[in-house]
């Protein structure tokens, strides 16, 4: 059996063996593309399944399964030297994931969808169908197209719809309050880039309780423009 006083000589070197390990597999992260995988899931944020035992025993990058015990040993290290910071917004590195992955259906499996009264013009509220009157609730998620304007998602029709989204390869940019008084407290958008006509352009996901609660399919234009247009609050992820 090994002694305490042994135990406190081996404490360094294990210490020393599992930094060494967490390097390692940050530069390997890294060697693709820094500024993709700093903040993908397939990247540093795959530090965030520290919190949840079932997706990192779960872990992939890229498609290749990633070293559990470099996971565990990494995770271990975090929590042995006070944490690794705030962990993402629930949902985020998933939503991360469904988006840069373009996967459409699962964007819409993640999707919250309220009762909201219905409007014969679909200006203010979802549109009514032809047997519905004004104010009849109906199941629909608020959304913005591209030139800021209302619009309504419908389970049945989310999925075509989300497409615009996702047509175009899209990377994760960073996380913010989501505006103030339009959303529950604790909602973040999530704000993606993407190319077009050579221009870096940005959409937005408004996160609440893991649950895609709201889209905006380019109001704003480029980032800054979509911050300053939507109002959004300080930045939640990654931390500066």
């Amino acid at each position: 059996m090994t002694s305490a006083g042994s135990w406190g000589r081996a404490w360094p070197g294990f210490v020393l063996l599992a930094g060494a390990l967490l390097v390692a597999e940050i530069a390997s992260a890294a060697s693709t593309t820094a500024a993709q995988h700093a903040r993908a899931p397939g990247g540093v944020l795959w530090l965030d399944r520290c919190d949840h035992p079932s997706r990192l025993m779960g872990a992939t990058r890229d498609g290749h399964a990633v070293s559990r015990l470099r996971i565990v040993l990494s995770c271990w290290l975090i929590a042995a030297c006070g944490g690794g910071g705030n962990s993402a917004p629930a949902g985020l590195a998933d939503l991360i994931a469904v988006v840069e992955g373009a996967d459409g259906q699962r964007l819409v499996d993640m999707a919250r969808f309220d009762a909201l009264p219905c409007d014969p013009q679909g200006r203010e509220g979802p549109l009514c169908s032809a047997d519905q009157r004004a104010g009849d609730l109906i199941a629909a998620m608020p959304a913005l197209d591209s030139a800021c304007g209302r619009i309504y998602l419908r389970p049945e029709t989310a999925l075509a719809t989300v497409g615009a989204l996702l047509e175009r390869p899209s990377r994760f940019h960073a996380a913010y309050e989501a505006p103030g008084g339009a959303y529950a407290d604790g909602s973040v958008s999530a704000v993606f880039t993407f190319e077009m006509d050579g221009r870096l352009r940005a959409n937005e996901v408004v996160l609440s309780d893991g649950h895609v609660v709201s889209l905006n399919f380019g109001c704003g234009g480029d980032v800054d423009g979509l911050i300053e247009a939507r109002g959004l609050g300080q930045l939640v992820w990654p931390e500066d």
